[in-house]
């Protein structure tokens, strides 16, 4: 029951895109001069993601783009706005790119991605996933405090109740402070989980 869910030795959490269903290109550092760095053909290459169609499920870039979310999440978990907003800029543009990243240059040519996302993908590239993210999927504090902000609460409020020792949603209907709002959420929360 997801009320009673609790992190601590468990499997690591699924991305939210499976893996790639195309296939990886083999990268490495010293073939950069190699490649052709252009952006894909029929991208629009903007600053406001509105501009652009920007699809729910990415077609090309899934692990790398799930894998991203991740690191996003902590940021705004964190209370790091300006870098969650970064986060999800760049996502939006790889979301919207019409294929599969070749090149840290290529990459770099899409705004949206910054140096520190510029860094993220050169480490995807050459091993196939990013550490922080991976560090995530397996971090006890990290995935609770997701699952209790996805009742309608802020990053503040979860992380109030990870402190004071709260490690399932049923620990925090049972002993927090709730308004009336929160504790409906929390009591819906299953029935929408299966969605």
């Amino acid at each position: 029951d997801i009320l009673n869910l609790e992190f601590a030795d468990m499997p690591p959490e699924k991305l939210i895109f499976e893996e790639e269903k195309e296939s990886l290109i083999t990268y490495n550092e010293e073939d950069e001069e190699e490649f052709d760095h252009s952006l894909a053909p029929g991208f629009i290459n903007t600053k406001y993601a509105c501009f652009r169609p920007t699809p729910y499920e990415p077609q090309f870039n899934r692990k790398l783009i799930s894998l991203l979310l991740l690191i996003e999440k902590k940021r705004e978990l964190a209370g790091e706005d300006i870098r969650s907003l970064s986060y999800r800029q760049a996502i939006a543009a790889l979301k919207a790119y019409p294929r599969q990243i070749r090149s840290v240059r290529e990459a770099e040519k899409i705004i949206g991605i910054g140096a520190k996302m510029k860094e993220n993908i050169r480490q995807f590239l050459l091993t196939g996933t990013i550490e922080e993210a991976e560090e995530l999927r397996y971090n006890e504090e990290f995935r609770t405090m997701k699952l209790f902000s996805n009742v309608g609460v802020g990053a503040i409020t979860a992380k109030t109740w990870w402190d004071k020792g709260y490690r399932t949603l049923q620990q925090v209907l049972d002993y927090a402070k709730l308004t009336s709002t929160v504790r409906l959420g929390i009591q819906l929360f299953p029935h929408f989980h299966q969605l």
